[in-house]
């Protein structure tokens, strides 16, 4: 999934164009599973795909963590601040532990960081400079 800017006609009308921010979303995601207490850095695909899903039996929370803005940056050279694209986190574990999103280098949350035990939460990036990011 992440950040692509693809051609569309509006209501089939005129020339195809790149979509822009609030034209929709287009979406096929690929899910990156962690089953179990699997403590990761996420990789920029991971996140990209557009859905991390956590099951299994957890003994304790999951703390996930982001890419770093850099890396995010240079996995996507058309994105203008501004840009983004949304990813999903979705918690099924059987038992009562959270995951928890935490924060690298250039990436900086605006929300909640914790995805309950039974919940799904969709995560926004928005870039905000060179290298920089909004996590909402």
């Amino acid at each position: 999934m992440g950040f692509g800017r693809v051609p569309f006609k509006s209501r089939g009308q005129g020339m195809p164009q790149p979509l822009s921010p609030g034209d929709g979303m287009v979406a096929n995601f690929s899910v990156h599973s962690i089953v179990g207490d699997e403590v990761a850095t996420l990789s920029v695909a991971e996140v990209a795909g557009g859905n991390i899903h956590v099951s299994g039996t957890l003994t304790a929370d999951v703390d996930l963590t982001m890419p770093l803005g850099a890396d995010l940056a240079a996995a996507f050279p058309g994105m203008n601040v501004g840009d983004g694209f949304s990813f999903v986190v979705n918690n099924a574990n059987t038992a009562v532990f959270s995951v928890v999103i935490i924060l690298n280098t250039g990436v900086a949350l605006v929300g909640e960081a914790e995805v309950i035990r039974h919940s799904t939460r969709v995560y926004t990036l928005v870039k905000t400079g060179a290298a920089t990011f909004n996590l909402f």
